[in-house]
């Protein structure tokens, strides 16, 4: 702004896809709407971006994309001094845990391949840490026969063996080790299902590494790593 008291953030993602038809546009940030399409979900993604943006005191808006498709603008206002510190917080707070995991050697479970390499490059970029990855829970126990890890993060829902029953499976061998639960499930009970499971900490997907990073903090702190 022209006082530089505040900084205007602007996000805009596009495609040259089929577009929205105009008779759905109107329904499009409400919940459980999934328009025309075949793909599985449940419909909610749009409506919590649209909440999440508005509790920031945003703004998003969708228009048609010149390539054809569709085009969605998320516009934030932030103090500059407000994002200056917050800035700063969260590189001490990435280093700080980066030491403590640095040469650690972690699990990754998670049955998507793209999520299972995108999600190993992160930790591997950000951490320094040593990722053993399994496709599903039954692939993870069978690795850890034979391997020691000091930090297990599943995802929920996979085949053969889910998230809930290893984090189970784990704490009946008495495994104390720390572990993180993702999942890309923002309602319902799934969260309070891994935490009675035994998760120390549910996080969201895609992992962050902010939230990721202060989770290691805590574990540190009581010294769990």
């Amino acid at each position: 702004t022209d006082d530089n008291t505040e900084s205007v953030l602007t996000f805009r993602v596009e495609d040259n896809g089929k577009g929205i038809p105009e008779d759905q546009i109107d329904r499009l940030f409400e919940p459980f709407e999934r328009g025309d399409t075949k793909a599985s979900g449940t419909g909610v993604g749009m409506y919590l971006i649209k909440s999440w943006t508005e509790k920031l005191g945003g703004h998003v808006s969708y228009t048609p994309s010149d390539k054809g498709g569709a085009c969605f603008t998320v516009t934030l206002r932030v103090p500059q001094a407000q994002m200056t510190q917050q800035d700063d917080s969260e590189v001490t707070q990435l280093l700080e845990a980066k030491a403590i995991l640095q040469g650690k050697r972690i699990m990754l479970v998670e049955d998507d391949r793209i999520l299972r390499k995108t999600t190993t490059r992160l930790l591997e970029k950000n951490f320094n840490v040593l990722v053993v990855t399994a496709e599903d829970g039954n692939h993870a126990l069978e690795l850890l026969k034979n391997e020691s890890v000091e930090l297990i993060l599943t995802d929920y829902f996979m085949p053969n063996l889910d998230g809930r029953e290893l984090i189970r499976a784990l704490r009946e061998q008495g495994r104390m080790l720390p572990i993180i639960a993702l999942t890309a499930a923002t309602i319902g009970q799934e969260q309070d299902e891994l935490k009675d499971a035994g998760a120390d900490v549910v996080l969201p997907k895609p992992l962050d590494v902010h939230r990721f990073g202060e989770a290691i903090l805590d574990f540190e702190a009581v010294g769990r790593l």
